[in-house]
């Protein structure tokens, strides 16, 4: 090859730098919906390339030409890919034909042979052609041009010959070169792409993590002030951008972390670090904490930092969780509830150190054992396949077990166990707990029996009976069969702790608790309500006799003395019945209805039975109208007193009258005081009563005093409530016989014998307020009652009053006239001065005279009288004698 042909091969090879404006062109567009019609684009301009290039050829011989369309084919194949290659080559051996010659066919086969193997390789590397060396672009260019050289064979023999002595070394010398340097250019201009696409990438992913992204990133000066603050962080802190670029981080950050973060920072402007992290406070705006990990690095140029940026991430969830999982830790090191965790196959994995105070057991102990060897033996198996139903279900259970101290002691645990599961719902961990209960079950035993039992008999009290009142209505109620309900009340109680005293007052109500349990059923209800009130639920009867049956037991079996001690004690029990659903239906009703029906009989005479009836309704009904109505008469000059003279029996004089209340309703007529005085005391209306008679009588005597007798005495009956600690006071009374200018002996006070079994002081000093005021007390009805001399001498009574029941039969040689003599003698002998109550009769006026009675009164004297009769009485002192 001469100096020419080269000449003409170099100027052939500049037209491939045309290549190059064609790849910049294609590789500036984005890529979209025409990127097909590019490559075809890009096709046809390679095509035209190597169009000019195949006509600027250096000819070898006529028909035989060379120029550089195995480099373009080959470079387009490798670069472009196989679309706008395959159209290049298309169009160059179209050329090439056209051209015709001896070597068109050789010419066309090169045309394919060089494109085939642009894209074979471009395909079949691994990596990326930006990271072609010139090794592999001149290895690519001996192999393309090798190949073109064996192509030769295609001529005929001698002038394939011919020719390949002439162009091989030429070809193998220039057009690999030529290779290398049009593929490098292609690569620089890879590389420049991919690192303009990776700085743009990379300010893209900086944009949006500045501006979008879920950390707080900060630029600051040297001097620590913001220079620039993206969105998160102020979102963080709680601040406009604005307003945090105006202040410092020194500012905003927590006093307790900011020298520790000082110091770094005052290292890394020092050049000692290029950067730190750490986790601190940062002060918000409006005051709250808010934790975060801060990650800070610096720029320099020449040495110096000319600013640094920080990556802060929001980690107040993290670390308040730490807090918490630190808090559960000191709870499960420190709580006094036992703590166990087992794994998905029950074995013990670790303990706390109260679950070896509370079982005895170190965790070495029960490590990979099943929690099973801490029940007691006695533990119901119901309730472990109970807790075992509800954890497969629910993963939770609560409730009381027996377990079993190393010891062996026995105690009630009050566990509670909960589970951890996997994602996929499988069980990873339980966690149990429990705590010793034993002391407090026992306390509760303690209170819940304090609560609904007696403490004295160990009978259910009202609480408790209140309950099992209302449990044994609603198994009446399903069992369809009577139920009844039992009030009693002990007679003449109160006589048996004034006399013998409380002890055997309450050893008493003992005895009769054990005797009233006798005389049920298991299955029936024995309750104390209080004081000497008992109640007796007899459930599910048979028939509305079985009550009376069981009254009637009851009754004989208290018919035997109680023997406490040295003291044998008769005692009755007044019953009320009441049966359900006949006589109501509601628990607060039956119970009324029982005490109404002990009430009746009580008023029977005691020591008996009675069922409630409607009458008995009626007649509470009445009494509650009653007290209501008494309360009126009180402030309506409905009531008024009459008088019944005492006559001196020896002299038939009458110095002496009794003042008795009398109702005059407007209504309803005259009450009797046998109706409204037990109301009046049921009320505790009786303390204004009596007031009002003391008043009354007061008033009236001395009137009388004035204008009939110096001496004239009323007598009015003061109740036993009276004397109690609610009752009037005597200063009071004393104060109003001052006012009337009367001695204290113008009134006398009848009381009976049971107010002086009562040892209370109130009633004592009363009594002797009395004596010292000189009022007199006459122990009136004398004989019914508990009467004791030394109960009289005690309390200085000074007048005796026989009661009617002696002087209604009195006869000669009668015992109710023994009874009166003695009562006579024994009251002078005594001091006493007697009364004879109920004279209807001369004969009887007679022999209480004989016998040396001091007064009498009754209706053989006169009727009780009101106040103007009486004044008429008084002064004609015209008597039956």
């Amino acid at each position: 090859m001469n100096h020419a042909s080269l000449l003409a091969l170099t100027h052939n090879a500049t037209l491939l730098l045309a290549m190059i404006f064609i790849y910049d062109m294609a590789t500036s567009r984005s890529r979209n919906s025409f990127d097909s019609l590019w490559k075809v684009f890009m096709g046809f301009a390679l095509g035209l390339i190597g169009a000019v290039i195949m006509l600027t050829p250096w000819e070898y011989s006529p028909g035989i030409i060379f120029d550089t369309r195995s480099v373009l084919l080959g470079i387009s194949g490798l670069f472009f890919g196989p679309i706008p290659t395959i159209i290049a080559m298309v169009m160059t051996a179209t050329l090439r034909l056209y051209q015709g010659g001896e070597a068109a066919i050789t010419g066309v086969t090169v045309i394919i042979a060089s494109g085939a193997l642009g894209i074979a390789w471009h395909y079949y590397r691994r990596r990326p052609l930006s990271d072609l060396s010139a090794r592999e672009i001149y290895l690519f260019g001996i192999i393309v041009h090798m190949t073109m050289l064996a192509l030769m064979f295609t001529l005929p023999w001698g002038l394939a010959l011919k020719v390949l002595s002439n162009i091989t070394f030429p070809v193998l010398l220039i057009y690999p070169l030529i290779t290398v340097a049009m593929g490098m250019l292609f690569v620089r201009r890879l590389q420049r792409d991919k690192t303009a696409e990776a700085l743009k990438e990379s300010e893209f992913l900086f944009r949006s993590q500045f501006d979008l992204g879920n950390i707080g990133i900060a630029i600051t000066h040297p001097d620590k002030n913001w220079l620039r603050a993206n969105p998160r962080l102020c979102e963080i802190l709680g601040y406009s951008e604005d307003k945090l670029l105006q202040l410092t981080w020194q500012e905003l950050s927590h006093p307790d972390d900011l020298q520790l973060d000082l110091d770094q920072f005052d290292r890394m402007i020092a050049g000692e670090i290029d950067g730190y992290s750490l986790d601190k406070r940062f002060i918000r705006k409006g005051g709250d904490i808010v934790y975060v990990h801060v990650t800070i690095a610096c720029y320099r140029v020449k040495g110096q930092v000319q600013f640094a940026i920080a990556g802060i991430l929001d980690i107040t969830e993290r670390k308040l969780a730490e807090e918490s999982l630190q808090l559960a830790s000191m709870v499960y090191q420190n709580s006094s509830e036992a703590m166990v965790v087992t794994d998905s196959d029950g074995e013990i994995i670790t303990t706390n150190p109260a679950f070896t105070e509370i079982t005895g057991y170190s965790q070495n102990d029960v490590k990979g054992k099943s929690p099973k060897l801490l029940l007691s033996r006695h533990q119901n198996d119901n309730v472990i396949q109970d807790m075992l139903r509800a954890l497969n279900n629910n993963g939770h259970w609560q409730g009381e077990i027996q377990k079993c101290h190393k010891s062996g002691k026995a105690y009630t645990a009050l566990l509670t166990v909960n589970s951890i599961y996997n994602s996929d719902g499988t069980t990873h961990r339980r966690v149990a707990q429990f705590s010793d209960i034993s002391d407090k079950k026992k306390s509760d035993e303690i209170i819940w029996t304090q609560a609904n039992f007696d403490a004295l008999t160990g009978l259910p009290n009202r609480h408790m009976f209140l309950n099992q009142l209302e449990q044994e209505k609603r198994k009446a109620h399903r069992a369809n069969r009577p139920m009844a309900l039992l009030f009693l009340d002990l007679d003449h109680f109160k006589e048996v702790n004034d006399t013998l005293g409380h002890n055997i007052g309450d050893q008493l109500l003992v005895d009769v608790a054990q005797r009233l349990r006798n005389c049920v059923r298991d299955t029936d209800t024995v309750s104390r309500l209080g004081g000497d009130e008992f109640t007796v639920i007899l459930s599910e009867q048979d028939d509305t006799h079985s009550a009376e049956r069981i009254a009637q037991e009851i009754l004989y079996q208290f018919s035997a003395p109680f023997t406490l001690g040295v003291e044998t004690i008769y005692i009755s029990p007044s019953i009320g019945i009441t049966l359900y659903p006949e006589d109501g239906t509601k628990a607060d009703t039956l119970l009324k209805n029982a005490d109404q029906a002990m009430y009746a009989a009580k008023e029977q005479g005691r020591n008996c039975y009675r069922y409630f009836t409607t009458s008995m309704q009626e007649k509470a009904l009445y009494r509650r109208q009653l007290a209501n109505e008494l309360r009126l008469a009180l402030n309506s000059n409905q009531l008024q007193l009459h008088y019944q003279p005492i006559v001196e029996l020896a002299t038939g004089n009458m110095a002496k009258a009794e003042a008795l209340i009398r109702w005059q309703h407007p209504v309803l007529g005259m009450i009797s005081p046998v109706e409204f005085v037990p109301v009046a005391e049921e009320t505790g209306i009786i303390i204004e009563l009596g007031d009002w008679v003391f008043h009354q009588a007061a008033r009236q005597a001395a009137q009388w005093r004035k204008l009939n007798h110096p001496d004239f005495q009323i007598s009015i009956n003061k109740s036993p409530q009276q004397f109690r600690d609610k009752g009037n006071d005597i200063s009071q009374w004393l104060d109003h016989l001052r006012s009337l200018g009367l001695p204290g002996q113008a009134i006398a006070v009848e009381i009976t014998e049971g107010l002086l079994l009562d040892a209370s002081t109130t009633v004592t000093d009363k009594l002797l307020e009395f004596r010292d005021a000189g009022i007199e007390v006459s122990l009136d009805d004398f004989g019914t009652g508990y009467s004791s001399l030394s109960y009289i001498k005690k309390f200085h009574v000074d007048n005796i009053k026989i009661d009617q029941s002696f002087v209604r039969n009195l006869k000669p040689d009668s015992e109710d006239l023994a009874v009166c003599e003695a009562i006579i003698v024994m009251a002078h002998k005594l001091g006493l001065k007697v009364v004879a109550e109920g004279i209807e009769t001369n004969e009887q006026r007679a022999l209480l005279a004989a016998a040396g009675c001091d007064y009498g009164q009754g209706n053989l004297f006169s009727m009780p009288l009101p106040v103007e009769k009486f004044k008429t009485l008084l002064s004609s002192q015209e008597m039956v004698i």
